[in-house]
């Protein structure tokens, strides 16, 4: 009987305590998506002050949205292909990389977009695991970053560098 009671305490605060744990992890991820959306908006501005254009591909051509960041992370770490000047305008710790694209908490790419035609609307496509095909219209921005967070399908999940 006593075994049977100390058993039913231990069911108890394990009831207590396991919320709490989830909504700290969830609270977590969300704060540290928050600190690198933030992070990578400033370098890709600070790229920009500095070669007086925007981030580009092996290409040549000026990406407007990022739905995988491998050339842009490239481009903001120092690549001499595309940094010549090999600045680094932002540091990525390692176990956040997975094949040179900086992933958010939740293991997804990090989204980017730059207003590259000056129109002072930055146009972001979003990939379909966001839901439906659609492109997002941000205006008085010159680069914006997203995360889709814990469920890319709902808005109210997002952590992103403007004001919704």
């Amino acid at each position: 009987m006593e075994l049977l009671a100390g058993l039913a305490i231990l069911v108890l605060l394990l009831s207590l305590i396991v919320p709490v744990a989830v909504a700290v992890r969830h609270s977590t991820r969300r704060r540290r998506a928050s600190v690198e959306v933030r992070l990578l908006t400033q370098a890709l501005n600070a790229y920009h002050l500095e070669y007086g254009r925007w981030p580009r591909s092996e290409h040549g051509t000026v990406d407007l949205s990022w739905t995988n960041c491998t050339a842009l992370i490239r481009a903001l770490t120092a690549d001499p292909v595309l940094n010549p000047r090999r600045i680094v305008f932002l540091e990525i710790p390692t176990e956040s990389l997975a094949d040179g694209t900086w992933m958010d908490p939740w293991g997804r790419s990090y989204l980017a977009a730059v207003d590259g035609d000056g129109d002072g609307v930055v146009h972001m496509e979003l990939p379909p695991g966001f839901g439906p095909p659609v492109t997002l219209d941000i205006p008085n921005e010159k680069a914006v970053v997203l995360s889709g967070g814990a469920d890319p399908r709902k808005e109210s999940e997002w952590i992103r560098s403007w004001a919704p």
